[in-house]
């Protein structure tokens, strides 16, 4: 589809179906998609305020699959990425637990920001 970055079209999967659902979410997913460009530059708050749209809970599990996918396409350029896919991992088993859903997103991106700022 036209416009999609290539991140996106790896989580449709060739799926047509996937893709039709997904093509009204385009832009909330172009935003974590610039969340995670912005984990190396941002300061905390800064990404904790563009982050509010992580907080979707009925769009929270196709937003976590899609940050782990950026993060893989990250890593290829700095391995330090790799490390933020078991944090988001860890954030998708205690959402499955029924944890605190606001804290587990908070924790996740404050693990993946210092994570990455540590890895520099």
């Amino acid at each position: 589809m036209h416009g999609m970055s290539e991140n996106l079209l790896d989580l449709l999967g060739g799926s047509i179906g996937k893709a039709i659902l997904q093509k009204e979410k385009q832009e909330q997913f172009l935003q974590v998609e610039n969340i995670i460009n912005g984990l190396e530059t941002q300061d905390i708050i800064t990404m904790m305020n563009q982050a509010k749209v992580i907080y979707d809970k009925e769009n929270v599990n196709s937003i976590l699959e899609y940050m782990m996918i950026c993060m893989y396409s990250k890593a290829r350029e700095n391995k330090v990425f790799i490390n933020c896919i078991e944090t988001i991992n860890h954030a998708m088993a205690n959402l499955k637990r029924n944890c605190n859903f606001d804290m587990t997103l908070d924790t996740m991106l404050f693990e993946m920001w210092e994570t990455v700022r540590k890895g520099m």
